[in-house]
């Protein structure tokens, strides 16, 4: 874009991951290195674990921390009605989540809970009609939520292809905004 001036943003990254198995018990972890010539170093980390109780049948829990920087548009865009903020601090996360998860030959079906608590989450905003929309980081945006898919395969149920499968979705996320600089 031509409104966002002459930027330049290197970007370095390592990852490491280790599985381990033993029996029907998976669990796997693993550490990043980021760096951001405009933020600096950072190193993020996560855990997964599962247990298989049947063939098709797994339980899981994972943990994991996120980081997303601001975009040059967040940062550096400016319009009659929006204005950047150079200002901005990335945002980071902390996330949390158990599920099950059954997956036959017909019929599949997985559910979880999960926890994810933002904070200097970015979003725009204007604190009068007349204002430019601006972004802010927010402090602290805790979502809690359930998720839960059914898919069901008819064409291989029936043995009719033309039926293909049939899939229900169901997401529910509570998020608030504890506070705000």
């Amino acid at each position: 874009s031509t409104n966002l001036g002459d930027r330049k943003r290197n970007l370095a990254a390592a990852y490491l991951e280790q599985r381990i198995s033993f029996n029907r018990f998976n669990f796997t972890h693993g550490v990043s290195f980021q760096y951001f010539s405009d933020f600096g170093p950072r190193f993020f980390y996560g855990v997964d674990m599962s247990y298989q109780l049947t063939a098709n049948t797994n339980f899981y829990a994972s943990y994991g921390t996120t980081y997303r920087v601001p975009s040059y548009t967040d940062r550096f865009y400016e319009d009659p009605v929006n204005i950047g903020n150079p200002d901005l601090e990335p945002e980071t996360a902390i996330n949390y989540e158990i599920g099950f998860k059954n997956i036959s030959r017909y019929f599949n079906f997985q559910t979880a809970v999960f926890r994810r608590i933002g904070t200097n989450m970015i979003d725009w905003v204007k604190d009068n009609p007349d204002d430019q929309w601006m972004p802010v980081n927010l402090n602290r945006i805790p979502n809690t939520g359930f998720e839960a898919s059914v898919v069901i395969d008819l064409a291989k149920l029936s043995a009719k292809e033309f039926l293909g499968y049939q899939r229900i979705n169901y997401t529910y996320i509570n998020a608030e905004l504890e506070n705000i600089e």
